[in-house]
């Protein structure tokens, strides 16, 4: 917040204004404020004790790497489910034991999920591993088990799998009789994903859309899976030449 404050003011603040803009002790303020500076996100001027923003800020947003072309591939799809749904929608990609979600785009409904990019969930506890799992070959699917087990945290969870992974494998072959996964692990949340299949029948990727269960689109179960659906083809078809593996 600090950082904040003082990018948005040219010519910088002292401490005294810093202190009364959050009405925080002075002294406080003043440790907070000498500790971004040692670590370089704020300089002090002598003459005047007004903080700046840093080089060490300036640094870390040159180090900032340009847009994925991957970004320009999934946002508009995901922009427009999340207007047709009101939900979040994100891909995610396997990576180890997670799901790594690598583009998203948030609902603009004041109850949401957080999907952030670039975070990670757990491959047998969400709709998006599922779903990715799922269409893994046998064999891979196996070992990913058997090297990361399976999650031991949720209990709603664990009630419908008892973390056995004959009942999970159940699971995923009705994941992919019906073409898609529904997750219900979070309490007032609920997630629905969908396969994006590669011109060689692979599946790379995963599309999820995810909201409040209050949310009147889970009413409509039959067209949302359709919208789901059709973004994930979207998505397929504009990532045929691209390589989904340097997204992992």
């Amino acid at each position: 917040m600090i950082l904040e404050l003082v990018a948005r003011r040219p010519g910088g603040l002292t401490n005294a204004q810093v202190s009364r803009y959050f009405g925080v002790a002075t002294s406080t303020c003043s440790y907070i404020l000498g500790r971004l500076e040692s670590h370089g996100y704020l300089k002090r001027a002598q003459d005047s004790g007004r903080y700046d923003i840093g080089t060490k800020l300036v640094g870390l947003a040159h180090s900032v790497p340009p847009p994925s072309p991957f970004q320009s591939i999934l946002l508009p799809p995901l922009q427009s489910l999340v207007n047709d749904t009101r939900l979040t929608a994100a891909v995610g990609v396997l990576r180890g034991g997670r799901v790594l979600l690598v583009g998203h785009v948030d609902t603009p409904e004041p109850l949401r999920v957080n999907l952030g990019t670039g975070s990670e969930v757990e491959f047998d506890t969400s709709a998006l591993g599922k779903v990715l799992v799922a269409w893994l070959p046998a064999q891979e699917a196996a070992e990913l088990v058997e090297r990361f087990g399976l999650s031991k945290g949720n209990s709603r969870n664990n009630a419908r799998t008892g973390n056995s992974p004959f009942k999970f494998f159940r699971e995923l072959e009705l994941v992919r009789k019906q073409g898609y996964a529904i997750n219900n692990n979070v309490l007032g949340a609920r997630s629905v994903a969908a396969p994006i299949v590669s011109t060689g029948g692979a599946v790379p990727a995963a599309v999820v859309a995810t909201g409040a269960t209050s949310q009147a689109v889970w009413k409509r179960h039959r067209d949302l899976v359709d919208r789901l659906k059709a973004a994930a083809q979207e998505i397929a078809s504009g990532a045929r030449s691209v390589d989904w593996q340097q997204l992992v």
